[in-house]
């Protein structure tokens, strides 16, 4: 009992967030070999028990503090500086918890990094979702591992979000085989391509509104993750059937909830529902694959690509042998798409909203920037790119939304081989975690961070201090798909209607991998 106590209580309650001091070694022998002696004249049986138990325990726990061990002896072999400060918490789930824990803190949930922070400085070790991990914090760590992308590190996600979205998502694959796949990706979400799309994606947002916005009380959050899940299915499947959209959506929660999660798959975790959705949803997408392979083989020649499946079916993944993409690799990079095209962009609108509801000033001259692009169009006219472009007030307020409640708490990448930084090695195989809140949020880089303040976007800032999309090889391909959807959705919103929340003090949390509002942030809409 003792020994339990020590390894599985002895750090103090998640909650409060504190770094647990790491248990002193000598005092979990001395307590088995001072219970082993007692028990020598006790029944036999307990003896066993004891013994075994205790075995058991010790196991774990140096099983937990492994990676430190063989780190530690490689480094003195190789006479490279020491580890960074930190611990690896409880075995096999490390510091897990208490990571995910600390999200649920409505006052900081960055409350874990805070603390270590405090504690360590910008460079501490941890072990977090089954990895031992090296956590950089701050603009210059950014630089360091942006700019080192393919050389010193790669991109390495968490074995739940790997094992979710897949092995050959854009986002896991690595060297030649992510640069034919960001091509492909380009060909749709690029620029000049996103340009030419652009009044077929104004149809689809448009019509979405009007379908399910109307003057009165609106659930914006859910109504938000219903348009963009029915927008991307039509942009990257052609999938418009609303029976199929609906019972997609009711698996894809399930998927969501597990993709930053403790990967033990069993039925009742959050990963193995996770996981027996995403089974679930390949299915589906398998079954279109195959009815697309079919219809393409019919095609006459000169056909000419809709959505990304069609991209990826006629795409090769080897330049020299023009062999196409797998089903494996299509359906794993359309799976990706769908997750990360629904709630970035859905979680991002929910702050632009509450905060525009919270600063009317902002919200006003945000509606008349808009009404004045609007007055000088005839009824039915569709934007245009320069159009969009010139309310620069849209772009400051979704960049300042994004500031202040990043989508996305931070990106995993891996040490290629050992490496130094700050005075501390970074071991070989090791995760390293960049947590971009970390800058978003800190008053060295954004002065009075709690302040929405769309004007400090009016002048350039650190290109490192401000990175929700990441930077480098590795940017967001879909980001400028995100900056404008999310424009368009606001403008159209804006010229047709104001709006107010109708509960002001509805918080934005943080339960899985995205902010949220609390209560599906429902706004009072009122025709203009």
């Amino acid at each position: 009992c003792l020994s339990l106590f020590l390894i599985f209580v002895w750090p103090p309650p998640i909650m409060a967030c504190n770094p647990s001091p790491p248990l002193p070694a000598a005092l979990l022998f001395a307590f088995l070999a001072a219970s082993s002696v007692l028990l020598i004249a006790s029944s036999p049986i307990i003896l066993a028990s004891s013994l075994l138990l205790s075995s058991i325990l010790l196991s774990s726990y140096l099983l937990a503090y492994a990676p430190v061990i063989a780190a530690e002896w490689r480094r003195l072999h190789t006479h490279m500086p020491r580890l960074p400060p930190g611990q690896m918490g409880l075995p096999y789930w490390g510091e897990t918890l208490e990571y995910l824990r600390s999200w649920r803190n409505e006052r900081n949930p960055d409350i874990w990094y805070d603390v270590r922070k405090e504690r360590y400085g910008d460079v501490f070790k941890t072990h977090l979702l089954g990895s031992p991990t090296v956590v950089l914090l701050g603009p210059v760590a950014n630089k360091f591992v942006f700019t080192n992308e393919n050389r010193l590190f790669e991109a390495s996600w968490p074995t739940s979000l790997r094992e979710l979205e897949g092995r050959n998502a854009v986002s896991m694959v690595h060297g030649v085989a992510h640069k034919r796949l960001r091509r492909v990706l380009n060909t749709l979400l690029a620029t000049e391509a996103l340009k030419t799309l652009m009044p077929q994606f104004e149809d689809l947002i448009v019509t979405q509104i009007n379908a399910n916005w109307h003057a009165g009380l609106v659930y914006a959050y859910p109504a938000l993750q219903q348009m963009f899940f029915a927008i991307n299915a039509k942009l990257f499947m052609d999938l418009d059937r609303e029976q199929d959209l609906r019972k997609l959506r009711d698996v894809y929660e399930a998927f969501t909830e597990g993709c930053i999660s403790q990967p033990l798959n069993l039925p009742w975790t959050a990963f193995g529902k996770a996981m027996n959705a995403r089974k679930t949803l390949l299915k589906y997408i398998y079954h279109t694959i195959n009815q697309r392979r079919r219809k393409l083989s019919d095609a006459a020649a000169g056909f000419q690509p809709r959505d990304l499946l069609d991209l990826l079916l006629f795409a090769s993944n080897d330049d020299d042998t023009g062999k196409p993409f797998n089903i494996t690799e299509v359906a794993d990079n359309l799976l990706l798409m769908m997750h990360a095209g629904q709630d970035t962009i859905s979680s991002t609108l929910a702050v632009v909203l509450k905060c525009l509801s919270d600063n009317k000033d902002i919200l006003l001259q945000l509606r008349k920037d808009c009404g004045r692009v609007a007055e000088l169009k005839e009824p039915g006219d569709q934007l245009t790119w320069e159009e969009l472009k010139s309310i620069e007030l849209l772009r400051s307020v979704i960049y300042e939304s994004m500031r202040m409640c990043t989508p996305v708490t931070g990106t995993f990448k891996q040490a290629k081989c050992d490496i130094v930084y700050n005075g501390y090695t970074i071991p070989k195989g090791w995760k390293v975690h960049l947590a971009l809140r970390q800058t978003h949020n800190k008053a060295e880089y954004f002065p009075d961070p709690e302040k929405f303040d769309p004007s400090r976007f009016d002048s350039r800032h650190g290109t490192y201090d401000f990175v929700p999309f990441g930077q480098g090889a590795r940017i967001c391909p879909g980001m400028n798909l995100a900056k404008l959807s999310m424009a368009i959705f606001l403008y159209h919103l804006l010229v047709r209607y104001d709006f107010k929340m109708e509960d002001p003090r509805e918080k934005i949390i943080v339960r899985t991998f995205f902010p949220y509002p609390e209560k599906g942030l429902p706004l009072i809409l009122q025709a203009n």
